[in-house]
């Protein structure tokens, strides 16, 4: 890898896996391109236990879901507050980015529960998918549609967070 002297290496795994035992490889070799990787190495802390601090810089990881803190509506707001104090003193607390958008899912699957039986219809499997693939919905993550093939045509969330020597 270091011979071919790429821009970027892409990592497509998890840190247990060996993304942070590579990058301090490369970092050895004398590779000072970026890494990139998915969300098993945008928020864990054993990256830079594994890559060691020297290795953290150039170390991007990518979510598909929001950051928590852009989520600033009061529907996200409120969210955020009661998550915070449902959790407060429970272990793995943290109020990560997969969280809102399970959240939003959650939201809009019982939204099409209770549609579906205030019709007068049962609440079937191909009911509510029925209803959700007809329908646009306002989430905390923001207007959640979906076109004729099941793609999400509604907006896109995509987040990048950089990894830092104190593992932030």
């Amino acid at each position: 890898i270091v011979t071919a002297n790429p821009g970027v290496v892409f990592y497509g795994g998890v840190v247990s896996q060996g993304g942070a035992a590579l990058k301090k490889a490369l970092v050895a070799a004398g590779y000072t391109g970026y890494v990139v990787g998915g969300d098993g190495i945008a928020a864990d802390p054993s990256w830079i236990t594994t890559a060691g601090q020297s290795a953290a810089g150039n170390t991007l990881g990518t979510v598909a879901a929001p950051d928590p803190s852009s989520l600033t509506s009061a529907d996200a707001v409120k969210f955020k507050s009661d998550y915070t104090t449902f959790t407060q003193g429970k272990q793995d607390a943290a109020l990560l980015p997969y969280s809102a958008a399970a959240y939003a899912a959650a939201t809009i699957e019982i939204e099409a529960i209770k549609a579906i039986i205030k019709s007068g219809q049962a609440p079937t499997r191909a009911a509510v998918r029925d209803y959700i693939a007809s329908n646009s919905f306002s989430t905390i993550i923001g207007n959640i549609k979906f076109n004729a093939n099941g793609d999400n045509a509604g907006d896109k969330v995509f987040s990048i967070y950089s990894v830092s020597s104190d593992g932030s």
